[in-house]
């Protein structure tokens, strides 16, 4: 127990118990918000388990009395300058121990390293925890990674117990790698019926460059699986994080709110980052903005008390996103490399095959993470560089050709598949289609066609000008239409007039809005489009 000054008898100074218990501290942790200890409580002879002190609890007498009583039957009874003069005691005593505990995991920049549950990946080498999970990198000094949540479970219990620390797979056998590489994307291939399996193994395996293609491009392709109930996209999507030694780790995105999503992106550093249930709704929606930051690694801002300053949150984290129905908004959808699944091209017999080889999968990117080096980074670099060329020399738009390359150069880390390039331009051909007719906008077009068929258009409200080919649309006048007649026809609250704008203005044949015109003698501001780049549905009902 520690002991006070009370007066002197005699000249013998008198003490005063002030604590039952022993304190001592195990090593200072260094996380994202300031140094914390790691203390343990002795009392009876008995070691209490450690606990976390931050500097709020040693500051004053009732707040280290409050720490005390919340970790167990400790009692303080001394005064501020005792504890004052307790603490300069303690940490005289305490040995020079500094643990870093970040706030993410995966790629760890300040220490160019890969932090795992059970592994830590610098400079080519494999580090082991030691029984309190701390990775020792220097003398005294150590990494310990932070969990998301409250489940720390160790070992293999977290390999299914969904911890959201990520625990690899390590083996250093070269040929069993090769093996189980080649016999993975064999069955995956064979269980999704087709080359949508390589498509999906390369995005996540490109993740181990994620910050190289950051660093060239400013952007990693949001990877989006759709398709009916039961067509396989959940099973797949945990497929892909279990290659990053996560598993069960879907989040319910209706249910996600943006700081919760924010906090994900920040924590899983080079990793995947899924959700799931992604609907066209107003509560999935509203969520879209902080989604499509995602794409560049743009974090929120918040304010914080201290000299009215602001933080930035930081993105590390790439997305996959899972739903039935493809994004209405455009924004979004154009940064997604998207994946259709479908229960006819599926073939079940091989699915406990898939299910058996995909517990070892994390062993596959720790290999390529061992063997990250300079020329492999730049090796990977021109292998996107080149596809990505080639994809837009072809028609693809810039976005597209760049999602795909990255896939593809995923892919070649383990497997050089020319027809899986051949593939893949088709496929760009496909999805870049359904990207046209999917959105809000082509929504929106399709549905104005159709009144202006039934006479529901004023003529005073359009205007096809021959002369300078634009199409001018009294674009309030129509809103208001098409925004009653979709409440009367579905029940739904329509699309806010401003967000629709909005889409318009990502369309390569927007031109102009609140642009004047002279609709049959009255002037009123329009939306102003190219006649010549508009979908041919709509040019074809605007030339009639």
């Amino acid at each position: 127990m520690y002991k006070a000054i009370r007066g002197f008898d005699k000249g013998e100074p008198v003490y005063e118990p002030i604590t039952d218990f022993v304190i001592r501290i195990k090593s200072l942790l260094l996380t994202a918000e300031g140094y914390e200890r790691d203390v343990v409580f002795i009392k009876g002879g008995h070691e209490s388990p450690r606990i976390v002190m931050t500097s709020r609890s040693m500051a004053s007498r009732v707040a280290f009395m409050t720490f005390c009583n919340n970790a167990g039957y400790f009692n303080y009874t001394g005064s501020d300058a005792d504890l004052a003069h307790l603490w300069a005691d303690i940490q005289s005593e305490t040995p020079e121990k500094v643990i870093a505990q970040p706030d993410h995991v995966g790629f760890i920049a300040v220490e160019d390293a890969w932090l795992f549950r059970n592994a830590l990946i610098k400079n080519g080498q494999v580090h082991q925890p030691d029984g309190e999970g701390v990775f020792w990198i220097a003398p005294g000094r150590g990494l310990r990674p932070a969990a998301l949540s409250g489940n720390i479970d160790k070992g293999k219990k977290a390999m299914s117990s969904g911890s959201e620390i990520p625990y690899m797979i390590i083996n250093p056998d070269q040929a069993e790698m090769e093996n189980l590489a080649a016999d993975l994307l064999d069955a995956m291939r064979e269980n999704l019926g087709g080359y949508k399996a390589y498509l999906a193994v390369g995005w996540t395996l490109a993740l181990v460059f994620q910050r190289e293609l950051v660093a060239r491009y400013d952007s990693f392709p949001i990877l989006y699986l759709y398709g009916k109930r039961g067509c396989g996209k959940n099973t797949l999507a945990n497929w892909l994080t279990q290659f990053w030694g996560l598993y069960d780790v879907g989040k319910n995105i209706a249910e996600s709110t943006p700081t919760g999503i924010s906090r994900r992106l920040s924590y899983f550093s080079a990793l995947p980052v899924w959700f799931d249930e992604y609907r066209n709704e107003k509560r999935v929606a509203i969520k879209d903005g902080v989604l499509r930051d995602a794409y560049n690694f743009v974090g929120a801002t918040k304010g914080i008390a201290a000299n009215f300053g602001t933080r930035d949150v930081a993105v590390r984290g790439s997305l996959i996103l899972t739903g039935e129905h493809m994004p209405e908004d455009n924004g979004l959808f154009s940064r997604c490399l998207v994946i259709q699944l479908s229960t006819l091209e599926r073939r079940d017999s091989l699915y406990q095959r898939v299910n058996e080889l995909i517990q070892g999968a994390s062993a596959i990117v720790t290999d390529l993470l061992l063997r990250k080096n300079h020329e492999t980074a730049a090796a990977f670099i021109d292998n996107v560089e080149t596809v990505r060329r080639k994809l837009k020399d072809d028609g693809l738009t810039d976005r597209d050709a760049y999602g795909y390359a990255v896939a593809a150069a995923g892919l070649f880390l383990l497997r050089e598949d020319v027809d899986f390039l051949h593939w893949i331009r088709k496929d760009g051909d496909r999805v870049q289609e359904i990207k046209e007719s999917e959105t809000i906008v082509s929504g929106f077009l399709e549905d104005m066609c159709v009144m202006k068929a039934m006479g529901q258009l004023p003529q005073d409200f359009y205007d096809r000008h021959w002369v300078d080919g634009h199409l001018y649309l009294y674009f309030s006048g129509i809103y208001s239409i098409w925004a009653k007649e979709h409440r009367q026809r579905t029940g739904d609250k329509a699309w806010g007039r401003n967000t629709i704008l909005d889409q318009f203005k990502e369309e390569a044949f927007f031109v102009a809005c609140n642009f004047p015109h002279r609709f049959n003698g009255a002037v009123r501001k329009s939306l102003k489009l190219d006649m010549a780049k508009l979908p041919d549905s709509v040019r074809e009902a605007f030339e009639q």
